[in-house]
């Protein structure tokens, strides 16, 4: 198969790095987390134990010079990184489900402003 045949990978949604912290709760537990990255579908996350894919948890953040928001997601996938045998973290991405329409504008809005 000749390179330019390879089928190539389109995320649904575009996405955009974001370094800000984000709150997850999870099981009635709450805790602060670093976001990588963010789209319209949803966001990427540290943190620090594995979430089993399907997981229902609630995000809440603020987009810079935006509105705060608090959304149900689903947890997608969930990757392990390890630094050494003590520290390790897990990167989630959570897809938002259930949003507004004013939700999704803003958002689209800051995507678009790379």
């Amino acid at each position: 198969m000749a390179k330019s045949e390879i089928p190539q990978y389109r995320r649904k949604y575009p996405r955009r790095t974001f370094y800000k912290s984000v709150g997850v709760l999870f099981a009635g537990s709450y805790r602060a987390c670093e976001t990588t990255e963010i789209g319209e579908g949803g966001l990427a996350f540290q943190y620090p134990a594995e979430l089993a894919v399907g997981s229902p948890i609630v995000v809440s953040f603020q987009l810079p010079g935006g509105s705060f928001f608090s959304v149900q997601s689903l947890v997608r996938n969930s990757d392990v990184k390890i630094f050494d045998k003590k520290n390790r973290v897990f990167t989630i991405g959570c897809s938002f489900e259930n949003v507004n329409v004013h939700f999704k504008r803003e958002l689209r809005n800051f995507v678009a402003q790379r």
